[in-house]
């Protein structure tokens, strides 16, 4: 046995330099660290939030969506994304007009933190642009074009 008082925090013995230490003293304190180190790894609820096993479980969201030519359009995510990728299928993310004078956008990244580029993101909700025929612009976002298929992916 012990002189000392047990540990604080797991009950271990608490050795002297001249105390003499019994088996049972050694296995008793191997079963207190086995039962707290085996309970707390299996203890899955201990570490993560609910909402860290959401993301874990699903990290992203993939969806398309129906060009209709309009100006603007919004989409509702499944959750607050914090980016969100769109695409044309069967586009390039980005290429020049036929003259050469202007890029045409068929492609946009947007996070919580930074729109642009024909792609903004609030909460839940993305809006994406189309640049109508005959703007004067030196870019052409292409986000919403009639008869277009778009691919578009949400990340946590």
């Amino acid at each position: 046995m012990p002189t000392n008082q047990k540990t604080p925090h797991l009950g271990l013995n608490n050795w002297l330099e001249t105390d003499k230490p019994m088996r049972t003293d050694f296995t008793s304190d191997n079963l207190l660290i086995d039962e707290a180190l085996g309970g707390h790894m299996k203890d899955t609820t201990l570490h993560l939030t609910e909402e860290d096993r959401t993301v874990l479980s699903a990290p992203a969201h993939i969806m398309q969506y129906f060009g209709d030519g309009s100006a603007s359009t919004q989409k509702t995510l499944p959750f607050a994304a914090g980016a969100v990728l769109v695409f044309a299928t069967g586009k390039p993310p980005v290429e020049w007009d036929a003259q050469g004078e202007k890029l045409i956008y068929h492609a946009a990244l947007a996070t919580k933190e930074n729109s642009g580029g024909g792609i903004s993101l609030n909460g839940q909700t993305l809006t994406v642009q189309q640049t109508q025929e005959g703007e004067k612009e030196t870019a052409f976002y292409n986000l919403n074009a009639s008869n277009t298929v778009y691919g578009c992916i949400a990340f946590h």
